[in-house]
């Protein structure tokens, strides 16, 4: 709840929590019940795995859902877990790893090691009793875990920031691209990173949707994350607090403040709440455009035609998500293919499943996570040739 989610939010967490965990790689879709697999492979269960999560406080993960996708396909391939949380989200780890504990899971397969990256992330980063390293959080981090892997040449599979587009063309149904393309940047007070922070909207009807979207805005409920009637939560930290308002000052310099941009007063006042915040006017060079804020900021960019759409949308270092709306077949199916993604929405977003997994390209990193890939990160093949003669 301290990191902007609400408790509402919780069923769902558990529910994809629990899918994950149970996923089959056999199935590329909702699994059967009852399903199983045999993967002819060989488990790294000879060695300690080990997960890092960025240690840097303004990427938290979300702990539990991470929990279940990484810890589970390494059980499922039989190996042995180190998880290492961001010091700023290490009670939820703890909690469920004793549940698991509990639950029967025999001591020494999931293991648990806190502290600041510099002293554990980075001994563990380093050691040579360490075969995989799946991380998610900031580029510079994983780019120290990429150096110190070298080592014992580890593999490696990286979840990391992102800058996504979100496009809505003409044609689109503003009543559903309204809410969905705000919720796309303001669910977990932003701090996921497939957030769609970049709009782009099609010149048309760019000023109804930056209009409608500030009075939408203005309807979030932002809150204690316990209060069923709480749309987002607060940020992770006074330190991301600190950064979201830095990057709402660049943006207010840069661009056009529709609505938001304040810390909360009154009963939230000793809390690290911050409205959410709109930006128009705005270009795709902007800094509050380019760089990954990982706070309830959304900043409207326009467009005139589809292929500067992709163009705008490709224009970045990242490469994780994306979405788009329009009533479009042909759009849509062009749209999607052209964006530099792992995974791309069409009317809607956010929506994951494990079934499928996601990942990402360029400085979002590589690798997959969820689905069949996944589990056989965790495994190596191994060809045998026998004379039976």
């Amino acid at each position: 709840m301290s990191a902007g989610s609400k408790s509402t939010r919780i069923p769902v967490s558990i529910q994809f929590s629990t899918e994950a965990a149970h996923f089959s790689p056999g199935s590329r879709h909702r699994q059967a019940p009852g399903s199983d697999f045999e993967i002819p492979t060989h488990a790294r269960g000879d060695r300690v795995t080990l997960t890092l999560y960025d240690e840097l406080p303004h990427r938290p993960p979300p702990p539990r859902r991470l929990l279940a996708t990484e810890s589970a396909p390494r059980a499922r391939g039989c190996c042995t877990a180190v998880l290492k949380p961001a010091e700023d989200a290490s009670l939820s780890v703890l909690r469920i790893a004793e549940l698991l504990t509990e639950a029967g899971v025999p001591d020494g397969v999931i293991n648990v090691v806190t502290g600041y990256g510099k002293d554990a992330g980075s001994a563990l980063a380093e050691h040579h009793g360490v075969d995989r390293i799946a991380f998610t959080g900031s580029v510079g981090t994983a780019q120290s875990i990429v150096r110190a892997s070298a080592g014992n040449m580890k593999r490696l599979q990286r979840e990391l920031g992102g800058k996504s587009p979100d496009i809505v063309f003409a044609d689109a149904d503003l009543d559903l691209a309204v809410p969905g393309a705000a919720m796309g940047v303001y669910t977990n007070s932003g701090q996921v990173c497939v957030t769609g922070t970049r709009i782009f909207v099609q010149r048309p009807v760019h000023d109804e949707f930056v209009a409608r979207l500030g009075e939408f805005t203005r309807t979030v409920r932002v809150g204690n994350g316990l209060d069923p009637d709480t749309q987002i939560g607060p940020l992770i930290s006074a330190r991301q607090l600190e950064r979201v308002q830095h990057y709402i000052e660049i943006g207010t310099d840069e661009a056009r403040l529709v609505t938001g941009g304040s810390r909360l007063t009154g009963e939230h006042a000793d809390g690290c709440y911050i409205e959410p915040t709109v930006f128009a006017g705005a270009t795709n060079d902007m800094t509050i455009a380019q760089e990954e804020i990982f706070g309830p900021v959304a900043t409207v960019i326009p467009f005139d035609d589809l292929d500067e759409a992709i163009r705008l949308a490709n224009a970045t270092p990242y490469g994780l998500a994306g979405g788009l709306w329009t009533r479009n077949v042909s759009t849509a199916h062009k749209v999607s293919r052209a964006i530099t993604g792992g995974t791309v929405w069409v009317n809607c977003y956010g929506v994951l499943d494990p079934a499928i997994g996601f990942g990402g390209t360029k400085m979002s990193g590589y690798g997959w996570k969820g689905a069949r890939e996944h589990v056989e990160n965790y495994l190596y093949p191994k060809a045998v040739y026998m004379n039976l003669g």
